[in-house]
């Protein structure tokens, strides 16, 4: 009786305690009988899946796959063979229906598995596919009916036309496929004109972007593709591919000018390479791309001084043998600048620092190209190039100043009466081109545009070193020229400038 009145006296006193006590009881013992199942039926889930995949990695090599081949016509009549068939071939494993389709792909897990063994993405140096061939970079070209990838490479010379024995590999964006599927189009080879009986040569490797992927690549400005010798995706290495497309379709503002700077290799004065880009920016160069092969330490800082201040970009060209490839493979460089420079700059010019187109009577680019196109106004739709003749500077008047004296531009003012028409320097517009040699327009994306050679009248391509006797080139009258001198003061003064101020940030 006691005991029964002691207890309603403490649930009278305590009683909302005790019920509190009695609910976190009740909620602990759930919680952990939940957790205990959930462990085990992880680790029972972890067996089972671990056994499955160890099952699935042995008899991969074992599993046939089923290849469905689609013929896709090529609609790029005016490059490489319109006769030759594209194909596109669609693998898929006999057991993708068994795949769960809220898995991330197998070939997305294959590439980041390689990516982590040191698999690199490829736009900045020479990457060996094969046993002979090197890639260095890649680019989205939607330029024509059907899309492309351009992939800048080297190789031994005289191969047959069309075949390389290399895929483009890609990994599905969307659903339209199966998650389990790969889409392979074979390489075609392109060799370009300026192998000069070099053992190796530049080559346009090019392969078809099925249309089902196009728009993927359309709307990134950096997507990538598995480049392997066999179509599977799990070999080869993967490429950055770059696409301007973007930078178009934003409307950003183009650069008028832009100069590419292929092979850059020996030992100019620091000074005579800072005249060298403070001359063409005085002319109208906004932006500059080098492709350095050897170069000084002084020549380095320059090159980076003027890369903080956005006028400069510097590609490392580590190209493979180059004793066996003519002239460093100045032929690649060009050809990775222009698609590089394409829908980013409206006129790009490529030259070696010994080289200036300088107007004869206007002073700038600018208003150079405001006349040659109000002059080819008929024609400005169909015109890729403006081809400048070349002249040669060597020798200098005693009458110049000391300072003067210094400047290659402004103390050679002597220079060849005859003109050059076959070492010619090009203006193009680089989303007209498809393959550009170093004096002449090789080939036009389309086969009605035409290359304006310019009137000597108007501009010359001043060449300052010594002349040779070679092609078309007869070096035995020189005359004056002082055009170059009315950019001498200018040119003076921020040359000097930029000196000092790259050595006071060493």
């Amino acid at each position: 009786m006691r005991v029964q009145v002691g207890v309603e006296t403490m649930i009278k006193k305590y009683g909302h305690w005790v019920i509190l006590v009695l609910i976190l009881y009740v909620i602990t013992v759930i919680y952990m009988i939940s957790t205990l199942r959930s462990d085990t039926a992880s680790t029972l889930g972890n067996y089972y899946t671990g056994q499955r995949s160890v099952q699935t990695g042995e008899n991969r090599n074992a599993d046939k796959k089923s290849i469905n081949s689609v013929i896709v016509e090529s609609a790029e009549d005016d490059l490489l063979n319109p006769n030759v068939r594209r194909n596109i071939l669609i693998e898929r494993s006999n057991n993708e229906d068994k795949q769960n389709d809220d898995a991330p792909s197998l070939l997305h897990k294959a590439v980041t598995k390689q990516s982590t063994n040191g698999l690199k993405l490829t736009n900045v140096s020479f990457i060996p596919i094969g046993n002979r061939f090197h890639v260095y970079s890649a680019y989205f070209d939607d330029r024509l009916p059907d899309s492309y990838i351009r992939i800048i490479g080297t190789g031994p010379g005289n191969k047959p036309k069309h075949k390389s024995g290399f895929w483009c590999i890609y990994d599905q964006q969307k659903q339209r496929l199966n998650r389990n599927s790969t889409m392979a189009t074979e390489i075609r080879l392109s060799e370009t004109c300026e192998n000069h009986k070099k053992n190796n040569s530049f080559y346009m490797l090019s392969c078809l972007v099925p249309k089902i992927i196009v728009k993927e690549f359309r709307k990134n400005e950096i997507s990538r593709v598995l480049i392997g010798a066999e179509k599977s995706r799990y070999n080869g290495i993967t490429m950055a591919v770059v696409n301007n497309s973007p930078f178009r379709a934003k409307n950003k503002t183009m650069s008028t000018f832009s100069m590419c700077v292929p092979s850059l290799y020996g030992y100019p004065k620091p000074l005579h390479f800072v005249e060298f880009i403070e001359l063409s920016r005085q002319l109208g160069v906004e932006h500059f791309v080098f492709y350095t092969q050897s170069i000084t330490h002084e020549m380095i800082n320059i090159l980076k001084f003027y890369e903080t201040e956005g006028i400069v970009t510097i590609l490392p060209w580590n190209i493979p043998k180059p004793d066996d490839i003519w002239n460093y493979g100045q032929s690649a460089a060009v050809a990775d600048c222009l698609y590089r420079t394409m829908f980013k700059s409206k006129i790009v010019s490529f030259n070696d620092v010994d080289e200036f187109i300088i107007p004869r009577h206007l002073k700038s680019w600018d208003t150079m190209l405001v006349y040659l196109e109000k002059q080819n106004l008929r024609r400005t739709k169909n015109v890729a190039a403006y081809k400048f003749k070349s002249v040669f500077f060597h020798g200098n008047s005693e009458y110049l100043t000391s300072e003067r004296r210094m400047f290659k531009t402004l103390n050679n003012i002597l220079r060849t009466s005859e003109e050059s028409a076959i070492r010619t320097k090009m203006w193009v517009y680089p989303e007209t081109v498809f393959e550009l040699g170093i004096h002449h327009l090789s080939q036009a994306i389309k086969s009605d545009l035409e290359t304006i050679d310019v009137d000597s009248e108007m501009a010359l391509v001043h060449h300052y070193r010594r002349c040779d006797d070679v092609y078309d080139m007869k070096c035995g009258n020189f005359i004056d020229d002082y055009t170059a001198q009315r950019y001498g003061e200018i040119l003076i003064y921020n040359t000097r400038n930029v000196l000092r101020r790259v050595k006071k940030d060493l």
